[in-house]
């Protein structure tokens, strides 16, 4: 898998008798090395989610409009 260990760099030769997904020096599982590099925290998942739903509340609030707008209501707001 690696020729070169993210965690010891040590260099895999030929010779090496360690399975080919952990580091024969010290042991490193290349495939639970890489989920936990890459794996994002369930607190940032949840804090997106959050923040979506705040944006939503926002625009719903900012863009909202009414279903029929009286004329001289919305002349005077014009003026």
């Amino acid at each position: 898998m690696y020729q070169t260990c993210p965690g010891c760099r040590h260099r895999r030769a030929d010779a090496d008798a360690a399975p080919t997904d952990v580091c024969p020096r010290c042991g490193l599982v290349y495939s639970k090395w890489l989920q936990n590099r890459y794996r994002v925290a369930e607190s940032d998942l949840e804090r997106a989610r959050e923040a979506d739903g705040i944006m939503q509340r926002v625009k719903a609030i900012v863009l909202y409009v009414p279903p029929k707008t009286d004329p001289l209501l919305l002349a005077g707001r014009a003026i």
